[in-house]
């Protein structure tokens, strides 16, 4: 296996080819040197190779903690209902920590091109929670958000239309318009077809912590 360093994410990434591999997969460096019998350098600016049995991946840490109570009220999908049966949003949104309804307005969006499927959606988390990881302020504004009453929530979302977007003209606003502070700390190409999503969710954080 292959791995690169990736600056923004501050760590070692799986490569697929030349690019990181999607979902991103970091490699657990302390376990996999453990492996090793500290035999190995790993130095930054190089492309690193290992033997598959020493490679130890970092796991996501899970929590037990429910920071927020479901909403008992059954809210209205947002758009036609889509096939959603496979996606637990529930496990999402706690893990996360980003409202179950955005989860469902961003699968919905995506969805509109058929051939997207679930492994793609946690492909664009991960994008999304490294971002909110790495911005302090567009976190406290998502953390924000997580505690909206779904109710009012949706009603913003229905009423600004954010459910009947063409997809194909987000991604030439994205492209010509978008502000550059938000592309040039990214480790991929902002013109990759996942990333239209992952700035949209973006301009629909930005507008929500405004216009709630």
């Amino acid at each position: 296996m292959k791995f690169k360093y990736h600056k923004s994410y501050k760590g070692f990434y799986l490569l697929d080819g030349s690019k990181f591999k999607r979902p991103y997969k970091k490699l657990d460096e302390e376990k996999t040197l453990e492996n090793l019998a500290n035999r190995v350098e790993f130095k930054q600016d190089e492309v690193i190779e290992i033997e598959d049995k020493y490679v130890a991946f970092l796991q996501k840490e899970k929590t037990n903690k429910v920071t927020k109570k479901s909403n008992t009220q059954k809210i209205a999908p947002i758009g036609k209902e889509k096939k959603v049966s496979k996606i637990d949003f529930d496990k999402l949104e706690l893990s996360y920590k980003i409202p179950r309804l955005l989860l469902e307005n961003l699968y919905s969006v995506i969805s509109k091109d058929q051939s997207f499927s679930e492994e793609e959606l946690l492909s664009i988390l991960a994008s999304i929670e490294n971002i909110i990881l790495l911005d302090g302020l567009f976190f406290s504004k998502v953390q924000k958000i997580f505690y909206y009453n779904a109710e009012e929530l949706n009603l913003v979302l229905n009423r600004y239309n954010f459910c009947n977007l063409d997809v194909e003209k987000l991604k030439k606003d994205i492209e010509l318009n978008y502000p550059s502070q938000y592309i040039s700390n990214l480790p991929v190409d902002y013109k990759e077809y996942e990333m239209i999503f992952v700035f949209y969710f973006i301009i629909l954080v930005e507008l929500l912590s405004i216009l709630k």
